[in-house]
């Protein structure tokens, strides 16, 4: 399985999970979305595209492996509504944004308050 594949897979359950929460196609959400890199230019190029792209919040976090190895945790949120279909719509973005910087897309998450839905 591809990494996109089991993004994708990560996503309809998300959205499962989600839509037993009470989460609709008209839901209010902020989704955050990580990255890890282990090269701070691929850090900064990934924050860069997701501040183009209009994410809120878009930070670097630089993380320290043993005592001399740095590595970076990029983060944003995109707040809006949510189908499946573009929730797997930013896994194939970023699946793919991670490869050409030679980095790792983790993935995504929301808190959901239920006194909203």
């Amino acid at each position: 399985m591809s990494k996109l594949d089991d993004e994708l897979a990560k996503d309809e359950n998300l959205w499962r999970m989600w839509r037993e929460e009470g989460v609709t196609e008209n839901t209010l959400l902020a989704v955050d979305f990580y990255f890890y890199a282990v090269n701070r230019d691929a850090a900064e190029q990934i924050a860069d595209f997701l501040d183009k792209c209009g994410l809120a919040k878009v930070e670097i976090k630089s993380t320290r492996l043993f005592l001399i190895l740095r590595s970076w945790e990029i983060s944003g949120v995109e707040e809006g509504t949510w189908s499946l279909e573009k929730l797997q719509d930013r896994s194939r973005r970023y699946v793919r944004l991670a490869e050409i910087w030679n980095a790792t897309y983790d993935g995504c998450g929301a808190l959901i308050d239920p006194a909203k839905i």
